[in-house]
């Protein structure tokens, strides 16, 4: 069966790239614990991870441009005045570089051993690698006491090429500070107080210099640029849920998701997923108790499960959540909620990806036209990191059932535009690599759409692309991608390891554009094959094993 997959946006390139085309191959970035991420702005990504599993651990701190290189000679060692740092949080400083927010610790000696003297710091490294804020970066308050138990800080831009960081002390209070460009900080030595909490913790900017924190309660408090609070010393209720996302709505206001628990079903507990709105003057704008996406959702193990947030266009919300579908099947679910507040779909939300063994539900992406990529991890066979893009109706924009990203699973995951409406998914792979992989808006792994202009694509790769199939090796299928520059008649056969044919898989006129082709293999024995694609130009060859 053949799927023509039309184009969306204008392609003036596309580029081979260091980007792995396999998942179960992914690009390794580097080594060590603690993976995280930002966009470079330029379609790549930064990534920091802990280089040790041992004390003194340290942030590294590395580059990969849009095509996989990574453009620096050497990674970036984020330093403080004592010998380890720790729980890196980033965020791009909205000039090409990166802003870094870090715990910098020293061991106590023994009969103390495993307390840490613990200071908050943040540093700012341009797109060449260059230490902007000195060495060590600057701390974030000069208080004496201990900054940080354990906790990572949380960070985000500021607008003005400064940022603002957040972090939980040894004595539970909550504190916000503010540093323009230059590393000043703008809220007092020692930062501003929110709340004494618990250690759970949600912030993201205003879009005017202030920021927006959702804190144990839960409630929510908007501070704005000069470092007032705006909804009261003690900020705003949030009823009905508890909160474990958040995200700018584009107007001024935000958006909330989470679960809200509701009974235990024979020793199982039950949940209602909830999303809430709550504009720049801090009204509620979907009712005193927020939307119910869905009622009775048993945890995909997770407790309570696993919940995934991106702004629509309309300032309303996609959410995605894991629940059991069975006793032995779980599955990824997505609701849309509009702007005003109602449902796009039924209650209870559409089923992503068919035949489910889904582990966590962690990441959902804003893409092109008003659609939803959502990365989830899966246990059924092969287990992975996997992926599918969800239009605005509901229907599925990549493969019928998803596109893996990484083969095993990833975990610690997070990901970054691409800067085309793709992703990089950046994780830790169980040998203690660090692994990205990137995947492009229209589903393909490692295929790099560069530049994008206009609102429709009129153009396409000035050569065919034959990729490599997946999963590989297979049994007893396995899809085939190919791309054309334009219309024209194609032939895609299969080879035996002697160069003898043994299946025409397809042939015909073709559409310009990206094609799906399953190879059902079960009349054929276990074996390495050839499968070849031919053009009128061109012809490409691949290889691919059939495993019994």
């Amino acid at each position: 069966m053949i799927r023509l997959l039309l184009i969306a946006l204008i392609l003036t390139s596309v580029a081979h790239a260091q980007w792995s085309t396999d998942p179960s191959n992914n690009l390794i970035v580097g080594h060590g614990l603690l993976p995280e991420a930002c966009s470079d702005s330029a379609g790549g990504a930064y990534v920091t991870y802990e280089n040790n599993t041992v004390y003194p651990r340290q942030v590294e701190l590395r580059r990969v441009n849009r095509y996989g290189d990574q453009p620096w000679a050497s990674s970036r060692i984020i330093q403080g005045l004592w010998p380890e740092t720790r729980y890196a949080q980033i965020v791009s400083d909205g000039q090409g570089g990166v802003l870094i927010a870090y715990v910098d610790r020293l061991q106590y000696p023994p009969p103390s051993f495993g307390a840490y003297h613990q200071r908050v710091r943040v540093q700012r490294v341009d797109s060449s690698g260059t230490f902007l804020w000195g060495q060590y970066g600057v701390r974030v308050s000069l208080a004496e006491h201990t900054q940080s138990n354990n906790q990572y800080p949380a960070v985000i831009p500021d607008g003005t090429n400064g940022c603002i960081v957040m972090w939980l002390d040894t004595l539970n209070a909550l504190r916000v500070q503010r540093f323009d460009g230059m590393a000043n900080r703008l809220w007092g030595d020692s930062g501003m107080y929110v709340a004494t909490t618990a250690p759970t913790n949600l912030l993201i900017p205003d879009g005017a210099g202030g920021c927006f924190l959702v804190y144990s309660g839960p409630k929510i408090q908007h501070i704005d640029s000069s470092g007032n609070k705006l909804w009261g010393i003690d900020g705003i209720q949030i009823n009905d849920m508890g909160v474990a996302k958040i995200a700018g709505d584009g107007s001024g206001g935000a958006v909330l998701a989470g679960m809200k628990y509701i009974s235990y079903n024979n020793g199982d507990p039950l949940w209602a997923a909830k999303a809430q709105r709550v504009d720049s003057l801090g009204q509620f704008v979907w009712g005193t108790n927020g939307a119910t996406l869905a009622d009775s959702i048993q945890g995909a193990g997770l407790s309570p499960p696993g919940v995934a947030l991106a702004v629509n266009t309309d300032h309303g919300g996609t959410i995605a959540w894991g629940r059991k579908t069975s006793p032995d099947t779980t599955g990824t679910f997505v609701q849309r909620v509009r702007g005003h507040g109602s449902l796009v779909y039924s209650r209870g939300g559409i089923f992503v990806s068919p035949s489910s063994s889904l582990r966590s539900v962690f990441l959902a992406v804003s893409s092109e036209e008003n659609s939803t990529i959502i990365v989830w991890t899966d246990d059924r066979a092969p287990s992975g990191t996997y992926a599918q893009r969800i239009d605005s109706t509901g229907e599925r924009c990549w493969d019928s059932s998803r596109v893996a990203i990484s083969l095993p699973t990833l975990t610690y995951e997070s990901a970054v535009t691409d800067g085309a409406s793709g992703m990089i998914v950046i994780g830790f792979h169980e040998d203690f690599s660090i692994r990205a992989q990137q995947v492009n808006r229209i589903g393909i792994l490692g295929l790099v759409i560069t530049s994008v202009a206009g609102s429709r694509e009129t153009d396409l790769p000035n050569q065919p692309e034959l990729l490599q199939n997946f999963p590989n090796p297979f049994n007893p299928q396995t899809r085939i991608r190919f791309t054309l520059p334009r219309s024209e008649r194609i032939t895609l056969t299969l080879y035996n390891i002697l160069g003898q044919s043994v299946k025409l898989i397809t042939s015909g006129v073709q559409d310009a554009g990206v094609h799906s082709v399953v190879l059902d293999a079960h009349d054929l024995p276990s074996g390495v094959y050839l499968y070849r694609l031919k053009t009128p130009q061109t012809v490409l060859t691949r290889k691919l094993i059939i495993l019994k």
